[in-house]
């Protein structure tokens, strides 16, 4: 219901802003909800502002820290897996080589556990190709270190007014559903 509300302003001389649903117009009915502006954006304010202070940004680089670190491990499990099938696979030659010809039995059977050895050798290359190679950036904490208090600076100074911030997010959103 929310996301077909749009910014409007009314009245006269002194304009407020209200988001106002225009879903209904768009058969020929009237609008089914408008409501005043200025709570719900002082409510997205302070959520976001909330979300950009110093507890959520390290919670958020420790997060993207255990995330890499399991990544890596990961990969080191994947890289020791395929030198443990290498090893295998080099062992299951050995043993064909060494085998008498004439046995042929024998022969058989070390030759099947030979391209079994291959065969998962095969396997684990292929997983470790396809496995996502992340190209991450590494995050400095400092960069963010005054993002909350500087953002709530900005969004607070009675210089900007509410239509002058709904601009702003407006062309923001705008930009990037581009």
């Amino acid at each position: 219901m929310l996301r077909n509300s749009r910014l409007r302003y009314r009245g006269g001389p002194i304009s407020q802003p209200v988001y106002r649903c225009d879903r209904g117009s768009l058969v020929g009915l009237p609008c089914c909800m408008t409501f005043g502006a200025p709570k719900i954006d002082t409510a997205v304010a302070r959520e976001l502002l909330r979300a950009v202070e110093p507890l959520a940004i390290e919670a958020a680089v420790e997060a993207e820290r255990m995330h890499r670190k399991q990544v890596d491990d990961q990969r080191q499990i994947l890289d020791l897996e395929l030198q443990q099938a290498r090893y295998e696979a080099g062992l299951a030659e050995r043993r064909y080589a060494a085998c008498d010809p004439d046995n042929r039995l024998i022969a058989a059977q070390l030759e099947k556990n030979w391209e079994i050895a291959l065969r998962r050798v095969r396997d684990l290359e292929t997983r470790q190709s396809t496995k996502e190679d992340p190209t991450t950036i590494a995050i400095d904490p400092g960069a963010f270190a005054n993002l909350a208090e500087n953002l709530s600076t900005a969004w607070n100074t009675p210089d900007v007014t509410m239509r002058a911030r709904q601009q702003r997010s407006s062309n923001a959103d705008r930009r990037h559903h581009r």
